[in-house]
């Protein structure tokens, strides 16, 4: 199965049992990923994951604040959320076979 929206890839390999999720070389395209009790969900934009289950989302006081002292909120994959994940411009993550956990997951530059 291949998934393309805007610039953000997903593809599911069934020979190789790999779910590999793509972002675009140069970060336009944002892609979230989120691990819930009930499943992992990837989206292009942050509410859609926040709409999955809005009880499990708690917002992450260290990013806000950060953000609100130097108005920067990309420097690494973390979100205002803690639950909900960036990835980073030019990368791919990678899970394996009976692995489709994020701790289990291999994220790569390209």
């Amino acid at each position: 199965m291949f998934f393309c929206h805007r610039k953000a890839i997903f593809v599911n390999n069934i020979h190789l049992l790999t779910i590999v999720f793509s972002r675009d070389r140069i970060g336009v395209a944002a892609l979230y990923y989120c691990e819930m009790s009930n499943g992992f969900f990837f989206a292009s934009s942050i509410q859609s994951l926040i709409n999955i289950d809005t009880d499990s989302i708690d917002l992450n006081n260290d990013i806000i604040l950060g953000f609100a002292q130097t108005g920067i909120k990309d420097h690494d994959n973390t979100t205002f959320y803690s639950q909900i994940k960036s990835t980073p411009s030019a990368s791919t993550i990678v899970f394996y076979a009976g692995q489709y956990t994020t701790s289990n997951a291999k994220i790569e530059k390209y």
